[in-house]
């Protein structure tokens, strides 16, 4: 996973991280110390075990992301390559070993739909901009290719690349992966439900 486009551009956060309010003061305390910080709009949320102990558990919800917006909400577990649907205030459980850490990006569901981003780099959300969803359509723009994805709540009808068909597409267990090839530059992407 990376941080940079092939020509070495940054995907860099929208602001400095931060700690979460309940973090504040427990860097050697026996539980995870969180960090959040924002790309376009989306939480990303770092969990990380600093605590000189073999395992830390704790949780997190999205409101310890202080700003971001939206009741229902996909959370995107990079390492893990998992993707769960959550309310603003549901706790998700965190277990880290010893120095361990995991990697959150949080996207807002407007429509039935989210678009997370590219998914090989961890700033997921920062790989694309202007989206606009409606109820039949998602569209946004890509600096590069890669594989994208986004959470739907409806299979869809066709997805389209610089306004051409895209048949390079899954959609299964309302994930939509598009397998774009890495070289290709300036995508735009609308995908109809």
């Amino acid at each position: 996973m990376s941080l940079i486009y092939s020509d070495d551009k940054i995907l860099r956060a929208d602001v400095p991280g931060k700690v979460t309010k309940d973090c504040l003061f427990n860097v050697q305390d026996a539980k995870p110390l969180k960090i959040f910080s924002f790309a376009n709009g989306a939480g990303l949320l770092a969990i990380i075990n600093p605590a000189d102990t073999n395992e830390v558990k704790g949780s997190f919800k999205v409101s310890d992301v202080n700003g971001l917006t939206g009741s229902t909400l996909v959370v995107y577990k990079h390492f893990t390559k998992t993707m769960q649907l959550i309310q603003r205030e549901q706790e998700i459980p965190v277990t880290l070993k010893k120095f361990g850490s995991s990697y959150y990006n949080i996207v807002s569901v407007e429509n039935g739909v989210a678009v997370i981003g590219l998914i090989d780099k961890l700033n997921a959300p920062k790989a694309v901009s202007d989206i606009e969803s409606t109820s039949s359509q998602v569209s946004f723009l890509l600096y590069e290719g890669g594989d994208v994805l986004i959470y739907s709540t409806r299979h869809p009808k066709s997805v389209f690349v610089n306004d051409n068909l895209f048949i390079g597409s899954q959609f299964e267990n309302k994930r939509l992966i598009l397998h774009l090839k890495p070289e290709n530059k300036s995508l735009e992407i609308k995908v109809l439900l």
